[in-house]
């Protein structure tokens, strides 16, 4: 479906504490508001702003119509930003933090609600769509991205027309359609690391009622990390995490008559990749009264941090004993990592995908069927970040997924009422085989296994209306109740000395739940919009999948449940030439999933379980300003109080959950040729305050606050033809976590890893 010519369903169709937050952030948005209303910008010689369109609620809608907070990166913004993988949104949409494991995978948290946890079992609590068909496993979201139409980044819970795990909320992937008009386009880039990048697509008519598009992308690149076998052995490895990925879809768009269309959408994805390497962090006390200094400052202190080596032979790696971890990492660059990788470090992943909508148009309303198919076949090794030998991984996974979902949407309004019914179905299988070697571990030595298989099975009906009271009051409400059902089996074995894995475990899990939203949408003019809203959503129970020596450490987590209420601000000003959007949000976050260190079986262990409740509240604003025709800035920012309210870690702050943060992008593109093109400059630049990594709020485990800045600039033809370009990605190579974790967990040493540092390389683009 391209954007201007959409389907045919798409072209018609608690405590005095907690209210005196809402009312806080309540009166912050109403200041906003009379702010917006006021607001003049003196340019009349500006272009107004396109109008932004979406499909977020089931049907076409102008951004500025929708009582929901979306921030939106059109086709262009992504090729602009040189947004690659779902990863490199988080930059650029307030209030999403990301963070990414060793394998490019990443870890949503939207407005503070996320999931500290990568197994290949568990759901995310902010969940990607592609057209329309949800991705059950994190482990499926490393996937590229091209030839996309727009990312729709929906904010808080969806609990009525997406339902389950979507807590923290939704991420549209909308890939563009087949149309009848031809059109072809190419881009190659060069750059830092051998970075060769390649990406075409070409699309059009068949015949007058069929239409296609092609489109593939491949990736090739040398690594940026140099990984040694330990502070004496020399680099073995100066180009680790080596990059080998290859894209392409297949879209085909059959309209047999005015009233029915057909899109069948093919994709497959494969990589044969390198991991990084983890960076040893170095422990806290078990007690978390202390910290070894190379995890509080980044700098070894012999004095006080025991090596690796030492630790192993005077305690024998024991974990019980309270006193701090091992360490290894000497050399204070956390670019140079110190691995074994004794199953190697490659990362191969072979991905197919199916997608199937249809549209049937029956006078006033619209029957659609959409169905999803997807497959995931993967082998990836792994290793503690020492050059000993201690928890070395290698895993083989297979995931399967299922989805059909049927819908009947009103054409037009009712009677001042717009509605869509519908029901849902899904089942996804996931078998993870994850092999473990101890050899240098004292205490656990050998080599174990570790097999699970998980199977869930989602049955969903839905309804949600729009009722038009009045010119200016719009009510909002929908239901959506789910059966939700999980099995679960644990194999282990252990071929050396040690403690003995459970063997032969098998449990289910089932609920039931009734999510919704109910709202109301006031307008007193075309260009302003003010709402209100109470939704909830839920993310169903489920199992951790670790290594397990007791069957109460495989014990199911139950479901985390999130009560929202928001109000916001939607606004045109100065004769369409900005665009200003606000939202205050308060959330009640009951039994929130999250990744924990647990004492169960006399050994203390990283699960998964429910950590507690949360409070959080805050405020977002997003703004597009066309100062000229030549000139426009685009800047967002999300400001954010949490924190965790029971249990074990009252008083810290959830993950991932930076109390400030905000981007902007400035743009200048030039209408007066120089020497025959049209040259352009580009700058984006963002911040995010201190943030925690990991729920026990160590120093091992944080991520200070920091600033990327991004250019890039070029020259492109009168005709928009062609377009050469120069760029480059955090350009003062900034230093910054990207995933930490273990420091707390008195079983394994504390690891890091970095993101990747300064970017560069030159683009030729060409489109006909």
């Amino acid at each position: 479906m391209n954007i201007n010519k959409p389907s045919l369903q798409l072209q018609k169709g608690i405590s005095n504490r907690k209210y005196g937050s809402l009312r806080k952030v309540f009166a912050a948005s109403m200041v906003t508001s009379a702010l917006v209303s006021t607001m003049m910008v003196p340019q009349a010689f500006a272009e107004p702003i396109e109008e932004v369109i979406v499909t977020s609620q089931k049907r076409v809608q102008n951004l500025q119509d929708v009582s929901l907070s979306i921030t939106v990166l059109s086709g262009k913004h992504l090729a602009d930003l040189r947004i690659q993988q779902p990863a490199d949104i988080g930059h650029f949409t307030p209030g999403l933090y990301v963070t990414t494991s060793n394998t490019g995978d990443p870890i949503f948290a939207l407005r503070g609600i996320g999931m500290n946890n990568g197994e290949s079992n568990q759901n995310p609590a902010v969940t990607p769509y592609i057209d329309e068909v949800a991705l059950p496993s994190i482990a499926m979201m490393g996937f590229q991205l091209f030839d996309l139409e727009r990312v729709e980044v929906l904010k808080g819970p969806q609990g009525t027309l997406y339902g389950r795990n979507v807590t923290g909320g939704a991420i549209n992937f909308v890939t563009k359609k087949p149309t009848h008009e031809f059109d072809a386009s190419a881009r190659m880039d060069y750059g830092r690391f051998d970075l060769v990048e390649f990406e075409a697509a070409i699309g059009g008519s068949l015949s007058d009622t069929l239409a296609a598009r092609i489109a593939v992308k491949s990736v090739t690149r040398d690594g940026w990390q140099t990984l040694m076998l330990g502070p004496d052995a020399g680099p073995v490895d100066e180009n680790n995490g080596a990059i080998d990925r290859q894209s392409g879809r297949l879209s085909v768009l059959w309209t047999p008559n005015d009233n029915f269309d057909m899109l069948l959408v093919a994709d497959a994805g494969f990589s044969s990749s390198e991991v990084l390497g983890y960076e040893h962090a170095g422990n806290l006390l078990h007690d978390r009264s202390g910290l070894c200094s190379y995890g509080a400052t980044g700098i070894r202190n012999e004095n006080e941090c025991a090596s690796f080596a030492i630790r192993r032979d005077s305690v024998g790696g024991n974990p019980v004993t309270g006193d701090v971890e091992l360490v290894s990492d000497t050399d204070n660059d956390p670019r140079t990592v110190f691995a074994s990788f004794s199953y190697g470090n490659i990362d191969k992943v072979d991905s197919w995908g199916f997608n199937n909508t249809m549209n049937l148009s029956m006078g006033r309303t619209t029957l659609t069927s959409v169905t999803g198919y997807r497959t995931l076949d993967r082998e990836t090794g792994g290793d503690n970040g020492s050059p000993f030998i201690v928890s070395d991984t290698f895993s083989v996974k297979s995931i399967k997924m299922f989805s059909q979902e049927v819908r009947l949407a009103s054409d037009e309004t009712w009677d001042g009422l717009q509605w869509i019914v519908g029901a849902y179905y899904s089942k996804d299988k996931v078998d993870d085989l994850i092999l473990f070697n101890y050899r240098d571990h004292t205490s656990f030595s050998g080599l174990f296994d570790s097999t699970f298989y998980q199977e869930t099975r989602d049955i969903a009906v839905f309804a949600n209306a729009e009722w038009t009271l009045s010119d200016t009051v719009k009510l909002v409400g929908g239901l959506r109740y789910t059966d939700e059902f999980k099995q679960f089996s644990y194999d282990g074995h252990n071929e050396g000395t040690g403690p003995v894995p459970v063997v032969g475990y098998i449990a289910e899990v089932s609920d039931t739940e009734i999510t919704g939203k109910i709202g109301v949408d006031y307008t007193p003019t075309d260009d302003l919009l003010l709402y209100a809203s109470f939704s909830r959503g839920f993310k169903g129970p489920g199992f951790p999948a670790t290594i397990s020596f007791g069957e109460n450490q495989l014990a199911p987590f139950e479901a985390e449940e999130l009560l929202a209420y928001e109000v916001g601000v939607k606004s045109t000003l100065a004769e369409g030439r900005v665009q200003l959007n606000a939202a205050g949000y308060y959330y009640d976050w009951r039994d929130m999933q999250a990744t924990t260190a647990v004492t169960r079986e006399g050994i203390r262990l990283i699960v998964l379980a429910n950590a507690g409740n949360a409070r959080i509240y805050g405020l977002e604003a997003e703004a597009t300003w066309h100062v000229t025709d030549e000139f426009s800035i685009r800047a967002g920012l999300n400001w954010i109080s949490a924190e965790i309210t029971t249990g074990e870690f009252e008083g810290d702050t959830p993950v991932q959950t930076p109390k400030f943060s905000t981007s902007v992008i400035a743009r200048y593109q030039s209408e007066t040729p120089v020497a025959g093109v049209l040259p352009f400059l580009q700058a984006d630049f963002s911040y995010r305050t201190k943030v925690e990594l990991a729920l026990a709020n160590n120093h091992a485990e944080v991520q200070e606050g920091y600033a990327l800045l991004g250019m890039r600039m070029g020259v492109k033809s009168e005709d928009d033809q062609w377009e050469l370009s120069a760029w480059v990605r955090n350009l003062t190579d900034t230093l910054y976590k990207s995933s930490s974790f273990g420091a707390g967990s008195g079983f394994l040493p504390g690891r890091r890893m970095y993101a990747e540092p300064r970017m560069f390389g030159v683009s030729l683009n060409y489109r006909y």
